[in-house]
């Protein structure tokens, strides 16, 4: 079966800021009512012209560390109260 992006649905997204001009993200999604999943996605990287293009994740420090284990620790909330709902209805 192809991927279909209808079926693709993103329940939170965080951006988190590595440096003044580079953005991490970090989603959960689930595809066609499914388990949902966290994604770490690329970064978004702003570049003199303004324009934003996507770059692979680096190293980081403490501070952006600690800002994406906060954003991993409400992701895996989010899938915890999704699958309770999911045992509590079988």
């Amino acid at each position: 079966m192809a991927y279909d992006p209808t079926k693709d649905k993103v329940l939170k997204t965080w951006r988190i800021s590595v440096t003044d001009k580079e953005t991490a993200i970090v989603s959960v999604a689930s595809y066609n009512n499914g388990d949902p999943k966290i994604a770490i996605s690329t970064t978004e990287i702003e570049k003199e012209n303004g324009e934003m293009v996507h770059g692979r994740i680096k190293r980081w420090g403490w501070g952006e560390a600690l800002k994406l284990r906060e954003a991993l620790d409400e992701a895996i909330e989010i899938m915890d109260k999704l699958a309770a709902g999911k045992k509590s209805t079988v």
